[in-house]
């Protein structure tokens, strides 16, 4: 019967410290999103996170044709491995996984990110 107590008091404890690790882990919820101008073609690129889950959205036009872009895939923001002060997003598409810088603020009121030296403003 001790031998029972002291395995589901052990379990509770890895139980607890996982659960403790998942909550702190960042995560974003929402829509954001940025204009971008590549020369004389124009679009915009919206990410929509839920949980671990992101769906990136990029439309461009160019002389009244407009194209959209949809990919599906998973992020995790983590600190970077060069400087453990700065955080880093890594997103997966696919077999893809992409590293790029992150930060996240507010500017002028309104929440937005920081991604690759971009800014991405929230959706209301």
């Amino acid at each position: 019967m001790k031998k029972t107590i002291k395995l589901v008091a052990v379990v509770m404890v890895i139980a607890m410290l996982a659960l403790s690790l998942v909550a702190c882990a960042k995560t974003l919820n929402g829509k954001y999103t940025s204009e971008v101008d590549w020369g004389i073609v124009k679009g915009n690129v919206t990410y929509e996170f839920k949980g671990n889950d992101v769906t990136m959205t990029t439309t461009t036009g160019i002389a009244g044709f407009e194209k959209n872009d949809t990919k599906t895939g998973t992020y995790e923001i983590v600190e970077s491995e060069e400087n453990a002060d700065k955080l880093v997003i890594k997103f997966t598409f696919g077999d893809d996984t992409t590293t790029y810088s992150y930060s996240e603020g507010e500017l002028d009121g309104e929440k937005v990110i920081i991604i690759n030296g971009t800014t991405f403003t929230k959706v209301k």
